[in-house]
């Protein structure tokens, strides 16, 4: 733990490649902080995916709970969830795992841009095929990413009328 917080970084990268080998629960939090941190977000995850389905409950966690990892890694942002979903979506292309998959369907509606194209991503990474419920659900996504994508066409063309009219 020591290691995975030393000023030195080929230091703090060995010590995150170490612990991505022993796929210890305790270290976990530790390799979250790394993930948040561009210059060990590589290792990190790596480290983080050899955990694999074990993981995946606290992957849940963190994904259903935006407030959870802010203790561990501040600001919460848009690229740290969209690890997290990588994450969860590599360990669901491996092992299939039903919760793993169950994840990535709630990242669906989550606000921003990168995190939802990451887990339709990693749902098709994962061969994902939709039954009868998950359809609702990602057709409901479909409709709010039509309307919204309209409101930015009008908000364009209204824009591009103004931008015409003015002497």
């Amino acid at each position: 733990l020591a290691m995975l917080n030393d000023a030195d970084l080929g230091v703090q990268r060995a010590a995150i490649q170490a612990a991505g080998k022993l796929q210890h629960p305790k270290l976990w939090p530790a390799l979250l902080v790394a993930l948040a941190a561009p210059s060990t977000r590589a290792a990190a995850r790596a480290a983080l995916m050899a955990s694999g389905e074990a993981l995946l409950p606290m992957l849940q966690s963190l994904l259903d709970d935006s407030t959870s990892l802010d203790n561990l890694a501040r600001p919460r942002t848009p690229q740290l969830q969209s690890e997290l979903v990588r994450i969860c979506g590599r360990i669901g292309d491996r092992t299939h795992h039903p919760q793993a998959i169950a994840l990535l369907l709630t990242q669906l509606a989550y606000p921003a841009l990168a995190v939802r194209t990451r887990a339709l991503q990693a749902l098709v990474q994962c061969g994902y095929q939709a039954d009868a419920a998950s359809r609702l659900i990602i057709d409901a996504q479909l409709q709010s990413e039509w309307a919204f994508a309209a409101w930015i066409v009008a908000g364009l063309v209204d824009l591009a009328a103004i931008a015409t009219a003015a002497p």
